[in-house]
């Protein structure tokens, strides 16, 4: 995210992006199976039919994003500062190792991962 964004885990931010997560979990056959929000960036895992299913759902939560973000911040421009990062999960202990990773993030703050 942007810096100008702020503290992701306030729990008004947490809220937002939720929302935006939940209104776009099933588009283009892409399942949003678990995120953290951290404070500066979002953990998500992801299961997708292929890399352009992947790519398009997640323009798509970039863009609901910056919407929602820009609009409680009563704001415009730019929220997403980079892209975003992919790692394939190959094996059922690769997938266990990323939702501990997850599950450790979220006992560091009240508000993360659901």
């Amino acid at each position: 995210m942007a810096a100008h964004v702020g503290n992701l885990r306030h729990q008004r931010s947490f809220r937002v992006i939720e929302e935006a997560i939940d209104q776009g979990a099933h588009r283009f056959g892409v399942r949003m199976v678990r995120f953290s929000v951290e404070d500066g960036h979002i953990h998500l895992l992801v299961e997708a039919p292929d890399n352009l299913s992947l790519a398009s759902s997640l323009k798509g939560l970039s863009v609901r994003l910056a919407k929602a973000l820009n609009g409680m911040m009563r704001r415009s421009g730019r929220v997403i500062s980079d892209r975003y990062d992919v790692r394939l999960l190959r094996t059922p202990t690769e997938v266990r190792q990323a939702i501990a990773l997850m599950r450790g993030a979220a006992n560091r703050a009240p508000a993360t991962a659901r």
